[in-house]
């Protein structure tokens, strides 16, 4: 802060030689009293302000619309972490599923043992394997009608 600079004196022999009190502000007066060099007012640099500048300080000496703010940041921030940590241990356990379902289909030789190993109805599996007959199924179809038109 600028409050604690020796203040200059603008008297002509201040400016040419410097005086005993200005080559060392901060040292006490041979007395004991107070530098006439920094004002009492500049002494007190708290302005207003308590010392305790830590963040519960600071909170304990703010406004009450300063502190609403605070409380309602705080609990948008718990509630995007606590969404933030289930969506991403939702994710998680939804690829452990596709893994372990992907991995079970590739082992089955055929459609229709893929279809017995993924009995599970609701799984990734399950679905995927009914929509693959449910095909096969009308593409069955449509070939029978071909040849029955083309005959």
């Amino acid at each position: 802060m600028l409050t604690n600079l020796p203040t200059l004196r603008s008297t002509p022999a201040a400016a040419s030689a410097p005086a005993p009190e200005a080559a060392a502000p901060d040292a006490p007066a041979a007395d004991g009293a107070a530098s006439d060099t920094v004002p009492a007012q500049a002494q007190d640099s708290t302005l207003g302000m308590g010392n305790d500048l830590s963040p519960w300080g600071m909170y304990q000496h703010a406004d009450v619309v300063v502190k609403t703010v605070m409380i309602g940041l705080a609990i948008a921030s718990v509630i995007t972490w606590t969404i933030w940590i289930a969506k991403g241990l939702e994710l998680l356990g939804a690829k452990r599923r596709a893994r372990r379902e992907i991995a079970m289909l590739k082992q089955a030789a055929s459609l229709k043992a893929a279809g017995d190993a993924a009995s599970k109805k609701g799984t990734l599996a399950h679905l995927l394997v009914h929509d693959a007959m449910e095909e096969m199924h009308l593409l069955g179809n449509t070939r029978e009608k071909k040849a029955s038109r083309s005959a």
